[in-house]
């Protein structure tokens, strides 16, 4: 066990670090649509993920977060397969220098020992990569969460083409929020976007047959304008000239989001469950902005429950002297 992997990022989150003495994983955080450059992986991400994400995970030994183009290539694209599927393989990357790991070998391709988190669109992309074989899961030691995926397509796609190609129409809301998520690429529909038209050829019963195979668990928004910030009147504005007919996000409706494991007329929202939907949109769903004021919605909350694979973590609880 890397007793000290644990100590390095334990030291930074104060009490609710030390506190927590259950096994931790090598976590490792996959991002939606909107990034526009290929980067190398970090251990940290605020941009995306917010400043408060880890210092409530414990849990996590090391985190690897990951940084690729996903405005100029759809999410079956075979860069973006490989891209993702490199990030999850490979050690943390607060080892790669120490350990001399850096590529990506077209040798085992079975990610082992993770605690894996995809948000939006990054779903799409892993369950592609397993799809097609670029990599895979071991499920006895790697724990996959989802949250937010539009595994059946997203309405917003063909609202999104005419916001791009007729900006000035638009409030100025929807303005923002195009610009803020990369929604576009000049007036044209930045290929990212295009790709989740729920007609896109990939969509399909093969898609959704590798979460219910290999996920753990999901979360899922019900409300676009969700927590109060400064994306909450965006989304609820691109929500309302989508008109959904259903909860959304204010990006994925509900459908999409559950449809591989959910029935949308039950409740699920418990945090602290596996499987969680509350009145989050799309934003609040990546943790940056916390939980609710009042303790509702608890999408920070829900990612400090997710465990890995009991067993499979990196650094263990320590064993008492009766023991």
């Amino acid at each position: 066990a890397r007793a000290g992997a644990a100590g390095a990022l334990g030291g930074a989150r104060g009490d609710a670090a030390r506190a927590y003495d259950g096994e931790r994983w090598d976590c490792v955080f996959l991002h939606g649509a909107g990034e526009a450059v290929d980067a190398p992986d970090t251990p940290t991400n605020d941009e995306y993920w917010g400043p408060k994400l880890l210092a409530a995970m414990p849990q996590c030994a090391t985190a690897t977060f990951n940084h690729a183009d996903t405005t100029n290539h759809g999410w079956a694209d075979d860069a973006l397969l490989e891209s993702y599927c490199r990030t999850a393989l490979l050690p943390p990357v607060s080892e790669r220098n120490r350990t001399g790991a850096g590529a990506f070998g077209r040798g085992d391709t079975v990610v082992r020992n993770k605690l894996l988190f995809t948000h939006s669109m990054a779903n799409n992309i892993l369950s592609e990569a397993i799809r097609r074989g670029t990599c895979s899961l071991d499920k006895d030691t790697t724990a996959w969460y989802m949250i937010q995926g539009p595994m059946v397509g997203s309405q917003a796609a063909d609202m999104i083409k005419n916001i791009c190609s007729n900006m000035h129409f638009f409030s100025r809301p929807v303005r923002w929020i195009a610009s803020e998520l990369s929604y576009c690429r000049d007036t044209n529909i930045s290929a990212s976007y295009w790709s989740l038209r729920p007609e896109y050829a990939r969509f399909g019963p093969e898609l959704l047959e590798v979460p219910k195979e290999y996920a753990d668990g999901c979360m899922c928004g019900t409300s676009p304008y969700g927590e109060t910030t400064r994306y909450s009147v965006a989304l609820e504005a691109v929500a309302s000239l989508v008109e959904y007919g259903e909860y959304n996000d204010g990006l994925v409706g509900i459908s999409s989001c559950m449809s591989w494991w959910g029935n949308t007329s039950q409740k699920y929202n418990d945090p602290t469950q596996n499987f969680y939907v509350d009145a989050l949109n799309h934003a609040d769903g990546t943790g940056r902005n916390g939980n609710g004021w009042d303790g509702s919605p608890a999408p920070v909350e829900w990612y400090s429950h997710r465990m890995g694979k009991p067993g499979a973590g990196v650094v263990r609880p320590a064993r008492s002297a009766e023991q």
